[in-house]
């Protein structure tokens, strides 16, 4: 790697591990002239996860570069064939909330991926994001599959993973099967415009965790899963987002100004209204990766539950 990058002008001076994570790992890289760089390491697309997420990042970035969008990552070098990227360094502080102004910003970034001149000159360079509503039925199979994948996990038999369990076959599941039930049924009631379906950009994992604050500004990062998606998945994503969920007022601004920013008509927002429950599922399932990995851990499990009493049970269909 090191003969790599030197080719590239990079000469590694300092390497530091400053995240392992399930997803990827990441280092801090100091150039013999003191530059900063970040090297994000993938694993290798598999039998059980054949996602290309190397690709997908590099990908996206390049499209955000044709963009001029300024407030993310540079692609500085991209190799594919090992699966590790090297972006630019970005200096700021970890984000804990978010105020009206900072929801402007989120618009804001979502709105110049998606300029129709942006789109129609550099979307054909993209994937579909990791889990896209192709169709009405693309987020229901999503759910199903990654629920089985909990169920039939083989987990420690501490005390922990089995209270998860017991509580994945007491609540989780009979919830799961209630709403995709329900909206099985709304679907023949509820007028949709799949239309929309992967014709918008989506960072897809979105969230205060992904993203930095440096004086005013809001910069982004993360993009391994990312790719056009449903307009209404995409926004979502981002009103139940774990991590920081929006509150009421902070939902209909982000719904309002959205719309008017993107200059689109509001059909969309009954698929919002009747997906969003589903959403809400799949960010809970995705929080419980680490029990089906068997890392999980009691602050792990905590958040889900206060995820769950909270996001989840005030995000039901209201339509």
């Amino acid at each position: 790697m090191r003969s790599l990058l030197k080719l590239q002008g990079i000469d590694i001076y300092k390497l530091e591990k400053f995240n392992k994570g399930i997803n990827n790992t990441v280092f801090k890289i100091t150039d013999q002239h003191n530059h900063i760089y970040v090297l994000k390491m993938y694993p290798k697309p598999n039998d059980l996860d054949p996602r290309d997420r190397c690709k997908s990042e590099s990908l996206f970035l390049n499209y955000i570069s044709n963009c001029g969008f300024a407030f993310s990552p540079k692609l500085i070098y991209s190799d594919l064939l090992n699966h590790f990227n090297i972006l630019s360094w970005i200096d700021g502080k970890e984000v804990f909330e978010l105020n009206t102004k900072d929801i402007d910003s989120i618009i804001s970034f979502i709105a110049i991926l998606n300029l129709p001149d942006n789109i129609s000159k550099h979307s054909f360079m993209l994937p579909n994001a990791s889990g896209a509503c192709i169709d009405n039925q693309s987020l229901p199979i999503t759910i199903k599959s990654m629920l089985s994948k909990i169920q039939d996990a083989q987990v420690a038999n501490d005390s922990l993973s089995l209270q998860i369990q017991n509580w994945i076959h007491d609540v989780l599941a009979p919830l799961t099967h209630y709403r995709l039930k329900k909206y099985e049924n709304l679907l023949s009631k509820v007028p949709l415009h799949t239309s929309y379906a992967c014709t918008y950009c989506s960072p897809s994992d979105v969230g205060i965790h992904n993203m930095l604050r440096f004086g005013s500004k809001l910069y982004f990062f993360d993009f391994e899963y990312a790719g056009l998606d449903d307009i209404s998945k995409l926004s979502a994503d981002w009103v139940t987002q774990p991590e920081y969920p929006f509150t009421q007022t902070q939902e209909l601004h982000f719904l309002t100004t959205l719309k008017n920013t993107l200059n689109v008509s509001d059909k969309w927002h009954s698929r919002y209204y009747l997906i969003k429950p589903l959403v809400t599922l799949k960010w809970a399932l995705i929080m419980l990766r680490p029990y089906r990995l068997n890392k999980i851990n009691t602050q792990t499990w905590n958040k889900i539950i206060e995820y769950f009493d909270s996001s989840i049970n005030n995000h039901d269909f209201n339509l």
